[in-house]
């Protein structure tokens, strides 16, 4: 027995000590990474604009939260900074990785930058960042592996300072215990990056994120590696740019790293929903999701499956093979892995185009069917019963008339219809119904509908509807409804509406007299209740305004944003990567003052409160205001407008009781966040309560109007800012 229990003594004391070994062990091999992406169109006057930059570096930044294991908390996205805010992004990333160098075996970085560059470095707008400088900051950051991934012209000089060629990537080994950096430059050091508006984004980066979804897994082990990631958008980016205007262009890197094995960037055993193309499928794929965005593009080789990490949702894919085309729909479900075959995919027939000049357009051909119908004039009661019966998905016509439904391959002219007009093909013209609109294809001209327009295609011109205009792609022009606008692609124009515009893509325009406008980025104005977007470059107008990146100005009572080029004017600013600082000081008007300033880095909105101690009784301060910070190194100048309620006594009053302060300050920056301030103010006193005599004698001004004080005199305050 007593052999017995003393055995069970040593398990329990070998159990705790290999439970503690085990646990030492796990978190000496735990990896915690870091991401900052930077996307920035503008390169300065001399350059033109780019269009895609920002949405590049929201992609990359997408897809290492999905897929690379970088957690929301530790990811920084800007959208066109300018030199500042590229540096601030930098300093965030510093301090949050030193918080982490010691709770994680291995701490890793990577950085992405999608703009305009030249020989020298990094073009911010006006500002530029050198490539020495940038080498500077990414070796100083305290992690073990570094990552830099530019995309931009001239980029490949970065390589070329420390002697980096292009060559074979060697990384083979899988044990991923490896120390150091690596450079991925999207061209050399004398050639152009070049991006696509079919592809919507840069050609670098669209193949670096389609082989890191999985497009480069040559191992088949669902982990994408930095050498199987680099060899696929190496060979991918020259393949499509051999046509372009300005050639082929040649990624470069420069990768230093001690240590056995290569980099795991992407693991497809994490993804939510997976795509498994069959080995039996070959040819070239593009894979659109619902709003004909194009996600992934690769070839396709006989023989070996691919898999592929997406979001779950709905997607297209395109196959050509020897010039001809198929097309496979399909729906990917969280959690689940669909499998495509080469069973699944229809023929597809080439695109109708219509050529300038006087000459009639060809006629519609479709898989398995005969040629379209053209005639001038259709008139239907019903779907099956109609003047072109049993023909209608067939007929083109030039005028339809419907007198319920009505269901046609596609209109050149005019259409109208009291309940539903139904087009399966293009329409270019007007349609009128008392009910729906509904367009499968393209769309040219104008829909006026009492219920609905839908257009699951391109749409192009004028809708209105008194409920709902809802257009699956993109959108060109004006919609105006009663209830609500609904845009799936990108979006020009304008929105207007009683309830809400939604866009989820781009838009180019103006958003305006919805209760709820939403755009994932949008250049213009969004005005109304409740305003959300993406990426902000221009104005936001509303009661609530909630924004990721901000290039412009958001004015209302709560205004949110992640990071703001501009002017945040409201009651509460609340900038991510801003100003949040408390104030407290003692003034002229009262002997204990706080505030809290919240803002960018230049304009910054502030709640105050006060007490001044008046014998037995108190008088209390309650006030908003604005101010302009201009930081100078150590030492910043503040001016703000405050304006207070006073409560006196404990007593509230309905009677005007105000004291209005300018405010004039110096502040020194002695540590960290700490710091002093003070300076000088000048106080209104506007009141019909009282004469304000206790607040000061000797004042500029002194006078009663029609029952109401005023006072002004000069002041100061003094204190202290964390």
């Amino acid at each position: 027995m007593r052999s017995f229990v003393s055995l069970l003594a040593g398990l329990s004391l070998f159990c705790g000590i290999s439970s503690a070994v085990t646990d030492d062990v796990t978190a000496s091999f735990s990896v915690r990474r870091f991401m900052l992406s930077v996307g920035s169109n503008n390169g300065g006057p001399r350059r033109t604009p780019l269009r895609y930059a920002a949405s590049d570096a929201q992609a990359m930044s997408k897809l290492f939260q999905e897929l690379g294991g970088v957690d929301d908390p530790d990811q920084v996205l800007l959208a066109d900074p300018d030199g500042e805010a590229f540096w601030h992004g930098f300093q965030d990333l510093r301090e949050r990785i030193a918080e982490a160098e010691h709770a994680h075996g291995r701490v890793e970085l990577f950085v992405y930058y999608s703009g305009h560059s030249d020989e020298n470095g990094l073009l911010l707008g006006e500002e530029s960042v050198s490539y020495r400088e940038l080498r500077e900051a990414v070796g100083s950051m305290p992690a073990d592996v570094r990552v830099i991934i530019l995309d931009s012209c001239a980029s490949g000089a970065l390589t070329r300072l420390k002697g980096g060629k292009r060559r074979r990537p060697f990384l083979i080994d899988e044990s991923a215990q490896m120390k150091g950096h690596a450079f991925l430059t999207s061209s050399s050091e004398d050639e152009a990056a070049q991006e696509s508006d079919r592809i919507e984004g840069s050609f670098f980066t669209h193949s670096l994120v389609s082989g890191l979804r999985g497009a480069a897994d040559v191992t088949q082990d669902k982990k994408i590696t930095l050498n199987e990631a680099y060899q696929f958008a190496f060979y991918e980016t020259m393949a499509k740019t051999e046509g372009t205007q300005s050639g082929t262009q040649h990624p470069a890197y420069d990768i230093q790293m001690v240590g056995a094995g290569d980099l795991v960037m992407t693991d497809l055993r994490g993804t939510s929903a997976g795509l498994v193309l069959d080995e039996a499928i070959t040819g070239r794929l593009r894979i659109r999701d619902a709003q004909n965005a194009l996600v992934v593009e690769l070839t396709k080789p006989p023989g070996r499956p691919i898999e592929l990490g997406l979001e779950p949702g709905e997607y297209r894919v395109i196959l050509e093979r020897d010039g001809v085309f198929h097309r496979a729909d399909l729906t990917l479900v969280d959690g689940r892995r669909t499998g495509l075959g080469p069973e699944d995919f229809s023929f597809m027939a080439s695109e109708f185009t219509t050529s300038r000049g006087a000459e009639p357009p060809p006629p519609l051909v479709r898989a398995g069917r005969d040629e379209h119908l053209q005639p001038r004039l259709s008139v239907s009661l019903w779907p099956g019963m109609s003047t072109n019966s049993p023909d209608d998905d067939r007929a083109i016509s030039t005028v339809s008339i419907n007198l319920t439904v009505g269901r046609t391959g596609g209109i050149r002219g005019f259409e109208w219809g009291y309940l539903a007009n139904w087009d399966l093909g293009d329409m270019v013209g007007l349609q009128v119904a008392h009910g729906v609109n509904l367009v499968q294809g393209n769309l040219e001209g104008v829909q006026i509908a009492s219920l609905a327009n839908v257009v699951r295609g391109d749409a192009v011109s004028f809708q209105a509807t008194g409920l709902l205009n809802l257009t699956h792609g993109r959108f060109t022009g004006v919609q105006s409804s009663g209830f609500g606008n609904f845009v799936g692609g990108d979006m020009e124009g304008l929105q207007v509406a009683g309830l809400g515009n939604f866009t989820n893509g781009h838009c180019e325009g103006a958003q305006i007299l919805g209760v709820v406008n939403g755009a994932q980025t949008f250049r213009g104005v969004q005005l109304g209740i409740l305003n959300i977007a993406g990426d902000a470059h221009g104005g936001q107008f509303g009661l609530i305004n909630i924004a990721r990146s901000v290039k412009g100005t958001q004015i209302g009572f709560l205004n949110i944003a992640h990071y703001v080029k501009g002017a945040p004017i409201g009651v509460v600013s609340f900038v991510k990567q801003g100003r949040h600082n408390l104030a407290l000081w003692r003034s002229d008007t009262a002997d204990f003052n706080f505030g809290i300033k919240l803002g960018n880095q230049h304009v910054y909105s502030i709640l105050a409160g006060g007490r001044e101690t008046l014998g037995e009784t108190e008088r209390r301060f309650f006030g908003l205001g604005l101010g302009v910070h201009i930081p100078r190194g150590n030492q910043f100048v503040n001016f703000d407008l405050l304006t207070s309620g006073i409560e006196e006594g404990g007593r509230d009053t309905e009677k005007l009781h105000m004291l209005h302060k300018a405010r004039f300050g110096l502040g020194w920056q002695l540590a960290g966040r700490f710091a002093l301030v003070g300076g000088a103010t000048v106080n209104v006193f506007t009141s019909r309560l009282n004469d304000g005599s206790d607040f000061a004698e000797d004042t500029w001004h002194d006078s009663l109007h029609n029952g109401t004080w005023v006072k002004v005199w000069p002041g100061f305050f003094l204190g202290v800012q964390i």
